[in-house]
């Protein structure tokens, strides 16, 4: 039996004793109505304003919506996907669904209301598990800033796995981890020895949330988390955002509990035990404190007017002694005289970056009050702020159907019809033009060109998801695919080499399809990444520096590693700003670069020894 929160019906399900077939019935407390007749039906629940249903046909199980008018909808995924339980989120236009495969294996999977088809967006994902309940996963979304995500992810760092709360703010497609204090207990935090993990709880019913947030205030957030070091806890309690959730900061360790009143511009902090009330008036970042004569008190729940000018807060306590109850008041109406103005506001974009980026398309999102500012709040009497549109970025755009994305590029979900994936058969050493497989987020309003909508250029089968490898012969790069076949065939890239004089060496970025060679001057960067380049592929010089004795690109920093007889160096493919890593007294004789594992490795040869001592140099 399942009540749905935002309409006045209750649905519950029978079994029909003849065929096995579930019958599902939702009632307005007059009639009920049959709405729905399925077989083995296993689980229905509601998320938000969507019911949903998981049974099993054939050994295989399936998930379908109910969506207006009780009409039907069944989820598409890819068709060798095999899941044995899904757990189900919504935002608005989008639908995310944790999918725990039969290999163990946990996806996030997202899709639009408008047409139910379900991409891979994530994998790695954390349960939340406690002896009391049954194990299960969380996806924190948010009603009035839809593509905003959070969720525990793991990795493994020094060879530990953690477990560590990521924030996405397009929609699952890009994962960065939520940043901690710079100090904690004393000690200096710094990803990703030290990391924060939120307690994103599964839901009991869908009128709570794990993240407190204010629906004037979006830019503010309310959680309890704990903070590691490697796996040691150091530190337990509530944490206070003012940026949608990137960066978090501390509360007072006693406070239990916070509630935001006046729009979000007062916190006021209880206890387990009401010694004391705890108020902040600039966001968290200074605590106050009214002390309470009698300390048996538990506050059991918070009140707070709904008068947008009321300032005042009833708090419900029971002593814990006398089982009696008590009501204490607390109202800000005399401390807080004067009124917020316009000019104590700034127009606010969230993201991980400067505020003067943009979220989805657009810059200019909510209102933030300066936290150096005390009066009143009137943010929800502010004009509506007009947001600027922005340049399409990768952070824009998805993947189509039986794709999903790794490091800003798309790629064919392993678990979709392989038939599929043939359509494009090439030979290789050959140009190969395919459509494109991105699309542009829902409600993203970001400025499309045809860069997003083009056909892609690649080289056939010259690509990671290929697993090629290549080498360089004189003045040609070679490359052959590793497969089955005890034979190795080498193919010539279609790329002309000669007329860029000794290469010695030779690097390849395959997200943006360009290529980069050191010959005597320097390094030139070739791409091959649009129709008309095929032709006439474009040809830069990247860095002029005939000294450069071996170049490294790596595709997780979107850099170029390269060395010289004493310097190793980065230079950013973007920016192409520059900076030095290491420095040798002694000459650098080779360099190379582990980047999954963060480590650069150089061998030098010693100097002032009269036999040839050569040395390795961990980074």
């Amino acid at each position: 039996i399942k009540w749905h929160p935002k309409l006045p019906y209750l649905f519950f399900s029978t079994k029909y004793h003849f065929t096995h077939h579930f019958l599902l019935y939702k009632t307005n407390n007059i009639q009920p109505k049959k709405i729905l007749s399925i077989r083995n039906i296993l689980k229905f629940d509601i998320s938000g304003n969507i019911l949903w249903i998981v049974n099993e046909i054939e050994h295989v199980r399936k998930l379908h919506f109910i969506i207006e008018k009780d009409s039907v909808t069944e989820a598409i995924f890819p068709i060798y996907l095999k899941p044995i339980n899904f757990f189900v989120f919504n935002s608005i236009s989008d639908i995310f669904v944790i999918v725990l495969n039969e290999t163990r294996n946990i996806f996030l999977y997202s899709a639009s209301t408008l047409d139910y088809k379900f991409t891979r967006i994530g994998e790695l994902i954390s349960n939340y598990n406690e002896k009391t309940i049954e194990s299960c996963y969380d996806v924190e979304t948010f009603e009035k800033l839809p593509g905003l995500l959070m969720i525990n992810l793991e990795t493994y760092v020094k060879g530990m796995k953690i477990i560590f709360t990521a924030i996405s703010f397009n929609h699952g497609l890009k994962w960065t981890h939520i940043k901690a204090p710079n100090r904690v207990e004393n000690l200096t935090c710094e990803w990703p020895s030290c990391y924060l993990q939120l307690k994103l709880e599964c839901p009991k019913d869908y009128k709570t949330k794990s993240i407190k947030t204010n629906e004037h205030s979006l830019s503010t957030m309310i959680a309890y988390g704990t903070i590691y070091k490697g796996i040691k806890e150091i530190y337990s309690g509530i944490f206070v955002s003012v940026d949608a959730g990137y960066t978090w900061e501390l509360s007072p360790k006693l406070i239990n509990n916070i509630v935001m009143i006046d729009s979000g511009g007062i916190f006021i902090g209880l206890p387990k035990s009401l010694h004391a009330i705890y108020y902040s008036l600039n966001f968290g970042r200074i605590w106050k404190s009214v002390e309470i004569s009698k300390n048996s008190l538990i506050p059991m729940e918070v009140y707070y007017d709904t008068i947008k000018a009321s300032l005042a807060a009833t708090i419900i306590a029971v002593d814990d002694i006398n089982q009696k109850w008590y009501f204490l008041k607390i109202d800000f109406t005399n401390v807080i005289k004067n009124k917020c103005t316009k000019d104590d506001y700034e127009e606010y974009t969230i993201g991980v970056h400067k505020k003067a980026e943009c979220f989805q398309g657009k810059k200019g999102i909510t209102y933030r009050r300066r936290h150096d500012i005390v009066c009143r709040n009137i943010i929800h009497e502010l004009p509506k702020i007009e947001p600027i549109n922005c340049p399409c970025t990768s952070d824009d755009f998805g993947c189509t159907f039986g794709a999903f994305k790794v490091n800003e590029k798309c790629y064919w979900d392993p678990d979709v019809d392989i038939e599929k994936q043939m359509t494009y058969v090439c030979r290789q050493g050959e140009f190969i033009l395919r459509p494109s497989l991105v699309k542009k987020l829902s409600d993203d309003v970001c400025e499309l060109n045809n860069r997003w909508v083009n056909q892609k250029t690649d080289i056939c089968e010259f690509t990671e998801e290929h697993n090629s490898i290549s080498i360089l012969v004189g003045s040609k790069i070679k490359y052959t695919t590793v497969d089955d076949t005890y034979e190795l065939k080498f193919v010539d890239i279609p790329i002309a080499l000669r007329n860029h004089g000794f290469i010695k060496a030779y690097g390849i970025n395959f997200i943006k399809r360009c290529l980069y060679l050191l010959n005597e001057t320097g390094i030139i960067q070739i791409c091959y990444n649009a129709p008309e380049l095929i032709i006439q592929p474009t040809v830069k010089i990247f860095l002029h520096d005939p000294t450069v004795l071996g170049i490294l690109v790596d595709k997780i920093t979107k850099s170029i590693f390269y060395y010289n007889k004493t310097i190793i160096s980065i230079i950013n493919e973007n920016s192409q700003h520059r900076k030095t890593l290491y420095k040798s007294v002694d000459q650098i004789i080779f360099s190379t670069l582990f980047s999954s594992q963060g480590t650069i490795a150089c061998v030098y040869r010693v100097s002032g020894r009269a036999n040839k001592i050569y040395c390795l140099h961990i980074i």
